[in-house]
């Protein structure tokens, strides 16, 4: 299969790197990127390189797309997928809110068209062997869990309409134990302010999430219920 990949920064190029070494029945056909960055790295992929994310989509010697760009770019992104007939995996979130989420996962559904979301922690060992044995605690009411991230440089992580509610939400997203069950509380620490809280809040209320608290290890900045 020959795949496009929108968006070549820390987490697209290293899906670039994995195709062209580690799935020899794929091809990395073309790139977009829209730092200036794109173009030497299509060079340096052997690839073609688009300025413009919409004629990577319709290239015909695209066949399938990934899309690993701020979220609030995702809905365009799969429209344009769904036009061109072509399967679309979209690094996670999917989207900023739940009702957008939705628009897009109905619009592949219509169309008969592939659609995935990378949800890689779930098939993290640790977390695999959690899910395995979880049957065998008894009932869960909460879990706890440690996951250090390195500081990022992405601002647009901190802009709740471009990203929806950060990496903390992205990350949590993706560890739910139990395949089916609702989360209905999400309690993080981090040791950095969070920007935007009011905005932040008004974007969480669509999302699928009874509570969320937001806590500060040196003072609480807000608290949203």
């Amino acid at each position: 299969m020959k795949i496009g990949i929108i968006g070549t920064g820390k987490h697209g190029s290293r899906y670039a790197r994995h195709i062209i070494a580690d799935f020899p029945d794929h091809t990395l056909a073309a790139v977009s990127r829209r730092s200036v960055d794109g173009r030497g790295q299509a060079g340096e992929w052997k690839c073609k390189y688009h300025c413009d994310w919409r004629n990577l989509i319709n290239d015909p010697d695209v066949e399938a797309v990934i899309s690993v760009v701020p979220p609030s770019l995702n809905f365009d992104i799969a429209k344009a997928c769904v036009a061109a007939g072509k399967p679309l995996l979209i690094e996670k979130p999917l989207a900023v809110d739940s009702v957008i989420g939705n628009s897009i996962v109905v619009m592949f559904d219509k169309a008969d068209l592939p659609l995935t979301v990378a949800q890689t922690l779930r098939y993290n060992g640790v977390v695999q062997g959690l899910k395995a044995n979880i049957d065998k605690t008894g009932t869960l009411h909460s879990f706890s869990a440690s996951q250090r991230l390195e500081p990022s440089t992405l601002k647009w992580l901190e802009d709740p309409f471009l990203a929806g509610a950060g990496v903390i939400l992205h990350v949590g997203r993706g560890e739910s134990l139990k395949e089916g069950d609702p989360m209905y509380e999400i309690v993080a620490t981090t040791s950095q302010r969070l920007t935007a809280a009011k905005r932040l809040a008004k974007r969480l209320m669509p999302i699928t999430l009874e509570r969320m608290v937001l806590e500060h290890i040196s003072d609480v900045d807000y608290h949203m219920e």
